[in-house]
């Protein structure tokens, strides 16, 4: 039975997300232990991340069989579009380079006070994990299997 490793644009997906919940975690981190719904969304991005990692590690350098190959990349292809609201959600909050003009300093005043704690943000970025962790955990579980089996 030929082996096969898992496709490279995966890889890069994955590395997407690591990046992007790292970022998310590092802007929450301020206001972590504030608020309940804040610290829920934070677990939320972190699990996701964690899972994101664990799977990078388990197919990097490793041979898998086809339909292994096959139910990882449709798995990881499947979270691009959370992956990519994700990244979208972080530029939202993201502050603007400061270049000690008032108009940027205004705009970063009002991205840090309205959009990050907004109800409807918080949620929204929960709900995209919520989908992430679905879609990952069947690709998780199929890496699971194959070592467990093999």
């Amino acid at each position: 039975m030929a082996e096969l490793g898992v496709v490279s644009g995966v890889a890069g997906l994955l590395s997407l997300g690591i990046t992007v919940c790292k970022g998310i975690l590092v802007y929450y981190d301020q206001y972590k232990g504030q608020r309940d719904d804040i610290d829920t969304m934070c677990a939320s991005v972190e699990r996701v991340g964690k899972t994101l990692l664990a799977i990078s590690s388990l197919i990097t350098g490793r041979k898998y069989t086809q339909s292994v190959v096959d139910i990882v990349n449709s798995s990881i292809v499947a979270c691009q579009q959370g992956l990519d609201d994700l990244s979208k959600k972080l530029g939202k909050i993201r502050t603007l380079p400061p270049d000690k003009s008032l108009d940027t300093t205004l705009a970063n005043m009002k991205r840090k006070l309205m959009y990050p704690l907004r109800q409807s943000t918080l949620v929204k970025l929960r709900e995209i994990c919520d989908d992430l962790k679905e879609n990952l955990g069947l690709a998780l579980a199929a890496l699971n299997m194959y070592a467990f089996f093999s």
